[in-house]
């Protein structure tokens, strides 16, 4: 029986012109931002926390390090001024735990402070913001990261994603540079060229309409379209999440929006069967419909796309309802290749439209005015505003494209585990989808992991408790956790200082994690402790004679490996005279040879003293005879 798909973004989609002084305003009502010109709205609170403080003249060093110190983080340098004839102090701060936002919040009010403002992270070779005019009116890129993920990937000519709707504009000039070209397929010669069962397929097909030309009348695909993929940095319009992907247009939903399920299924088959039989690179597919009922059809048309590599983007539906109860297909559906995604505001608020689930939703995405490509017609700008789920998941699908083109090699089952885990944790999303947060395609595209520092540790030997200090650092995307063993025991979360007190050496072995999941190779340091003092014996009685040699057994005991020590020779009490033996191996038998004795004939005692490396000296010495004849 065919199923009849409603168009998520029905009740939506806005056929608004949003002109760029409009714009402006959209990109102002964005939250989370300070007053500094170029910094993506909430960016700063998205970044580990590292800020310049400007303090006046004549503040203590003792004053800034403690005020660093209350604020759960400490100063990594002092900007030098090599001669400047200036008196006030210009200090970085760095903070583990705490953002950018928060730590420049926290200085806002202190006296003491002339100004605190980002340390900024720049690149070579120019801006990552891109010139298009309509940018400012973006904020949904702002608020994911898009302008910093761009400092790694604006993507790749070579990745190919799936537009799954009601087809696309592909002569407008945000979207043409992008569209999917078949390359099996020319043009307009009425021709199956490539022998796929499609004539002049030149942009992908038109299920809806049972052609080859996939010509978006309704405009929703359009929209979806732009905000994967706009060209960026091309002076025109508005950027996509990925400035350079094919999109591959495929239609099914017809001018009115609504299209029939198998259809959906012959755009499926049609996108796995390019990527596995002509050998396209389509990394994911989005798709901006559903239905409340169940297809085992599309079901199974979306595990193959799995097995394919594919990764199927779904909109969560606008019935503002909860998709655990009352399941929302395609993005219901137990298929491993689904990510299924909400919508979020300005204000980082579950959208009042948005649908949600906490196991059956899996992220949310920026979907309440958002400015995109419209169909040229709706009005004289081909850009216009709307808002839904629809809206949300070509976020989703392009960050998925800018993972694919900045790291080719990874499977598919890897981006998506990495972009759920870079989400970014909201309080509003809690509960209401499976990573609890929103899009973050900046963290998203994070491998560098964090680097782990131990501290309180003692160089040599430590004569009493150790009490050891970890503390991580994240170049992107934050530090989530940091673990560590004792002597090769099970991973224990850190907390608090490890205290270690037992004698010898003990192997603490640390690493962290930032929230994408990116791990650093564990670091082991030694801790050493010896709060005993060594003892020493003398082993046997010497006889020799004048200017002859002399050869004592001793042994050393203690925790160190090795300790200085020297033989000491007593008449009635009397130091008569001492060898510097060096460094000696302990615990085990030693021989020392005192090569011409200079003593005169008579009794004496000799005993070895020792210090060993924690500077601890032996308290218990064993005497022996020495008889010089």
């Amino acid at each position: 029986m065919s199923l009849r798909a409603r168009l998520l973004s029905a009740l939506a989609l806005t056929a608004l012109c949003l002109p760029v002084s409009a714009a402006a305003a959209a990109a102002a009502a964005a939250p989370g931002w300070p007053a500094a010109p170029g910094s993506p709205a909430g960016a700063l609170d998205r970044l580990p926390g590292r800020v310049i403080v400007k303090y006046a003249s004549g503040t203590p060093v003792a004053a800034v390090r403690s005020a660093a110190a209350e604020r759960g983080a400490r100063v990594v340098r002092q900007v030098r001024t090599f001669g400047l004839k200036t008196k006030a102090r210009l200090e970085v701060v760095s903070s583990a735990t705490l953002t950018t936002g928060e730590l420049l919040r926290s200085y806002a009010h202190d006296p003491q402070v002339m100004y605190a403002e980002p340390d900024y992270r720049v690149w070579a070779c120019g801006s990552v913001l891109p010139d298009d005019p309509l940018f400012s009116g973006l904020w949904g890129l702002q608020t994911i990261g898009a302008p910093y993920a761009w400092s790694t990937s604006t993507g790749s000519g070579d990745v190919v994603v799936a537009d799954i709707d009601t087809g696309a504009f592909y002569t407008h000039p945000d979207l043409a540079a992008n569209m999917w070209h078949n390359p099996g397929e020319i043009p307009g010669n009425g021709l199956d060229d490539d022998h796929n069962g499609f004539v002049d397929d030149v942009y992908g097909i038109d299920a809806a309409y049972g052609d080859s030309d996939p010509l978006d009348f309704n405009g929703h695909g359009t929209h979806t379209a732009g905000t994967m993929a706009a060209v960026g940095d091309n002076g025109v319009g508005v950027a996509g999440v990925c400035w350079t992907a094919r999109i591959m247009a495929l239609q099914f939903l017809d001018e009115s929006g609504g299209g029939w399920t198998s259809d959906a299924v012959t755009c499926i088959n049609y996108m796995i069967a390019e990527k596995l039989e002509y050998g396209m690179n389509v990394v994911a597919a989005n798709n901006s419909w559903g239905g409340a009922d169940y297809s085992q059809t599309l079901h199974d048309a979306i595990e193959a796309a799995g097995k394919a590599g594919i990764v199927f983007v779904c909109a969560a539906s606008n019935d503002a309802s909860d998709n655990d109860t009352t399941p929302m297909y395609p993005a219901s559906y137990d298929c491993s290749n689904i990510i299924s995604v909400a919508a979020t505001d300005a204000s980082d608020s579950l959208a009042w439209f948005s649908n949600w689930g906490v196991s059956s939703v899996d992220i949310a995405a920026p979907g309440v005015g958002i400015l995109s490509t419209v169909t040229p017609g709706w009005n004289t700008s081909g850009y216009a505003v709307a808002n839904g789920t629809s809206m949300a998941t070509p976020h989703v699908t392009g960050a998925i494209a800018l993972m694919a083109a900045a790291y080719p090699n990874e499977t598919m089952a890897q981006r998506i585990g990495k972009l759920l885990r870079a989400a970014d944790p909201l309080p509003a999303l809690a509960g209401k989808v499976v990573s609890g947060g929103r899009l973050d395609v900046y963290k998203a595209l994070d491998r560098t992991p964090p680097t782990t520092t131990v501290s309180g540790v003692p160089e040599g030997w430590a004569t009493s408790d150790v009490r050891v200090v970890l503390s991580a650092a994240d170049d992107a995307s934050g530090v989530a956790a940091t673990y560590y063993s004792v002597d090769g025991g099970p991973a224990t979360a850190y907390a608090t200082p490890i205290v270690v007190s037992a004698q010898g050496v003990t192997d603490i072995s640390a690493y962290s994690v930032d929230e994408p999941g990116n791990a650093e190779a564990p670091t082991v340091t030694e801790v050493r402790i010896d709060k005993t003092p060594p003892s020493t014996s003398a082993l046997r009685n010497v006889t020799t004679s004048v200017n002859r040699k002399a050869i004592f057994a001793f042994r050393i005991r203690a925790l160190t490996p090795t300790a200085r020590a020297r033989l000491s020779i007593y008449a009635h009490g009397r130091l008569k005279k001492q060898l510097d033996l060096g460094s000696v191996a302990t615990n085990a038998d030693r021989l020392v040879t005192w090569k011409r004795c200079s003593l005169p004939p008579g009794a004496y005692t000799w005993k070895v003293e020792a210090t060993d490396e924690a500077g601890l000296r032996a308290t218990r010495t064993g005497l022996k005879k020495l008889i010089v004849r």
